[in-house]
């Protein structure tokens, strides 16, 4: 078989020549390249973005947001994020006449790009306690993306408080904690340095827990139409995860980042969400 036959299968049956559908091959063939991870935002105009801490509920809030909203779709695999991800790198590209809804989680120690974006966007942080955020990073997420989340951000943030001999759980919770901590403290300096026009922080837990309270000033923030019947499309069944941790791991979450999630807390709109309430 002739080599042009064989590249041509194999671009057309998997993703050796063809699209980028790993966060590996995400990592080798745009991440490293010197163009930013945002280049071609200011193509889609008043576009959303989600971002937050990964496992804290930003595709869900992404998804409600595309579907309630009736945005554009530009879901192209089982990915949305890793097809926003493209789009915006300008490896993919959508129709430039819809508004959509971009997850931008992925960016970690590239979020600075938020800053230097000529046209408006919108950015919804979502926040979410750290237990049930640590809780599903542990059991619900691979550990590719894992690695990738603390080798980028978490690092930094490592207080490393078990001895060397400690049970290589718990040294997976305190690298957890860092990576949670410095996507906190993201948030902080996102919010500095953005608008309060162009930025809104949510807490997932409160909005599932009360959808009628949260919703209308979400979809407002976000130039959305809102109607009572988008509450359906939230479900409180994950609220659940933060009692699902060991007496070990709750201790490890609550030390080192009960002060930076308060702090958090501070930003939103409804900052009487306490830790207690957990």
């Amino acid at each position: 078989m002739r080599p042009v036959v064989v590249r041509k299968w194999l671009r057309e049956h998997t993703d050796y020549f063809g699209r980028i559908r790993t966060w590996q091959r995400f990592a080798r063939e745009v991440r490293t390249q010197k163009s930013g991870l945002l280049v071609n935002l200011y193509q889609y105009s008043d576009s959303i973005l989600v971002a937050g801490c990964q496992r804290s509920g930003t595709t869900a809030i992404s998804r409600l947001l595309t579907q309630g909203g009736r945005l554009g779709n530009f879901w192209i695999s089982h990915d949305e994020e890793l097809d926003a991800a493209l789009i915006l790198a300008g490896r993919e590209h959508a129709d430039r006449s819809r508004r959509y809804c971009f997850q931008t989680t992925y960016l970690n120690d590239r979020y600075v790009e938020y800053f230097e974006q000529q046209k408006e966007f919108k950015l919804v942080w979502v926040l979410r306690n750290p237990r049930s955020v640590i809780y599903s990073m542990l059991y619900n997420w691979d550990r590719y993306a894992f690695n990738e989340l603390y080798d980028a951000c978490g690092i930094h943030f490592d207080r490393h408080i078990q001895d060397e001999e400690s049970e290589k759980l718990l040294r997976r919770v305190e690298k957890a904690c860092a990576s949670y901590n410095a996507k906190i403290s993201q948030m902080h300096e996102i919010g500095s340095r953005l608008s309060a026009e162009c930025l809104l922080v949510v807490d997932y837990d409160s909005l599932v827990m009360a959808p009628k309270t949260h919703l209308p000033i979400l979809f407002d923030f976000a130039k959305l139409k809102y109607e009572s019947s988008y509450c359906d499309l939230i479900h409180s069944s994950s609220t659940n995860k933060a009692n699902r941790l060991g007496d070990a791991e709750t201790n490890i979450i609550d030390v080192q980042c009960a002060d930076a999630y308060l702090s958090a807390c501070k930003k939103l709109l409804d900052p009487a969400k306490q830790w207690d309430n957990l």
